[in-house]
């Protein structure tokens, strides 16, 4: 989680990014639930480091779904085919 909102600096929903024009209107608007959603997780208990409640709980599972969804919009508005190939390319044993 720390990884993905403080390492990647998108807090602020990829307003910034889409303001200074490093992504576009259509890849914020495949992007946008999936961030909400994850923002919104809270993880069983609270805990953090709680792998296999986390793995196990079904809320997860939701953001799991949309993370995937928001992969193939991503992978819809690009023809660039190293970008296809790091959107496509299998992720903890999934396609």
């Amino acid at each position: 989680m720390c990884s993905y909102f403080d390492d990647l600096g998108i807090r602020d929903c990829y307003a910034s990014a889409l303001n200074t024009g490093r992504i576009t209107a259509d890849e914020f608007k495949a992007i946008n639930e999936f961030h909400n959603a994850l923002l919104r997780y809270n993880p069983p208990g609270g805990d953090d480091w709680d792998n296999a409640k986390i793995l196990a709980d079904p809320a997860w599972h939701l953001v799991v779904a949309e993370a995937k969804r928001a992969r193939k919009r991503l992978v819809d508005l690009t023809s660039d085919p190293d970008e296809r190939l790091i959107l496509l390319r299998e992720a903890c044993g999934e396609e």
